[in-house]
């Protein structure tokens, strides 16, 4: 009996692991891939620029970015920032560059150009599917074995930005028709992402339309914000990469760095308080953390009392924009809130540790 309990835990712990929708693609911010028609070295520095090309797009969040003037110079040079390199056999055979991550931030901030660090906004993804022949519509979900669940995980892998699809289960369907997700209802779909705990709720539906190519319409909602989409390409992988695109965009207007702000060395100091930090281990994890947040440019441990440890930062930003930023990991929670920030009499804001 014993252990028959302990395989039945064992077997739920494995089903809500197994069942957490992921964006399944690492989003490695400073890792770009591109196709190779030969191994040769001409061949090898062509794929290597197309591949800072899209670590750019991926750091800056802005696909303009590849029209600065300073860019052709950094993509001649593209070899002075490469990491490491492989040869790759899938999504093609091609060549999978890794680049120096805090060089190319620095080269954007001296560029002023803008900077989008590795805290960014979840969404998840309503996706329905027209079958062309039979008319028959499918929720792709996260255990979907579907062609578009895999255009999809390369989609978000180019642009780095994390979105998930639902897991479908009993309690998304007791909520969620599929006539709701093909009919873009957007107060359902809103309300049902609340279990998963997303910041931005996404519907497409995808099908052919009467002039025989392939069409996607769809929504971007983001609290208040709401944004209506309809694209059409010749194939379902270029409309989700423009859907993607442009939910990427989007998020990178709100809350991708305007490093013209500071310009100059100029920098905003800040005084922030940590409870949670009893040990050294603990202190460190959080550490590491802060220096993963591109809008801090440098921090300094100051002091520690008992469990709370106190940090002096210099950002990049607003103190608003770095507390949006903390809100998106969950990892720091505020302790008082005062006008959308933390703020205690000595004028440093106050979060817990929580990882």
């Amino acid at each position: 009996m014993a252990n028959t309990r302990i395989s039945l835990v064992f077997v739920m712990l494995c089903i809500l692991f197994f069942c957490v929708p992921t964006a399944w693609a690492t989003l490695s911010l400073n890792v770009g891939q591109a196709p190779m028609s030969e191994q040769t070295r001409s061949a090898r520095i062509k794929a290597t620029k197309e591949a800072l090309q899209q670590v750019l797009v991926k750091l800056s969040g802005a696909q303009d970015v590849l029209s600065h003037k300073s860019v052709k110079s950094l993509l001649n040079n593209a070899q002075n920032y490469v990491d490491a390199s492989r040869f790759i056999a899938q999504p093609y055979v091609g060549l999978e560059v890794e680049f120096d991550q805090s060089r190319l931030e620095q080269w954007l901030k001296e560029q002023q150009l803008p900077l989008w660090g590795e805290q960014r906004p979840s969404g998840l993804l309503w996706l329905i599917f027209q079958d062309p022949i039979s008319d028959q519509k499918s929720v792709i979900h996260a255990a979907s074995e579907h062609t578009l669940k895999k255009e999809l995980e390369r989609a978000i892998k180019r642009r780095a930005i994390p979105i998930s699809l639902p897991i479908y289960d009993l309690e998304d369907i007791a909520y969620v028709a599929p006539i709701d997700i093909w009919g873009q209802f957007v107060d359902t779909l809103y309300m049902a992402t609340e279990r998963y705990q997303a910041r931005a709720t996404l519907a497409a539906r995808i099908y052919p339309n009467s002039e025989y190519v392939w069409q996607l319409d769809g929504f971007v909602k983001d609290g208040d914000m709401l944004r209506l989409v309809s694209f059409t390409g010749l194939d379902t992988q270029s409309l989700l990469d423009k859907f993607v695109d442009f939910y990427a965009n989007l998020s990178a207007a709100r809350f991708a760095i305007d490093t013209k702000q500071f310009a100059n060395n100029n920098r905003v100091n800040h005084i922030i308080s940590i409870s949670g930090t009893s040990d050294i281990a603990i202190l460190s994890a959080l550490q590491n953390y802060l220096s993963t947040i591109s809008v801090i440019d440098d921090f300094a441990h100051i002091s520690q009392h008992g469990d709370t440890a106190t940090f002096e930062l210099s950002l990049l930003t607003t103190q608003e924009f770095l507390h949006e930023t903390f809100m998106q990991s969950q990892l720091l929670k505020p302790i008082i809130q005062v006008d959308d920030y933390q703020e205690s009499e000595n004028g440093a804001s106050n979060y817990q540790w929580q990882p």
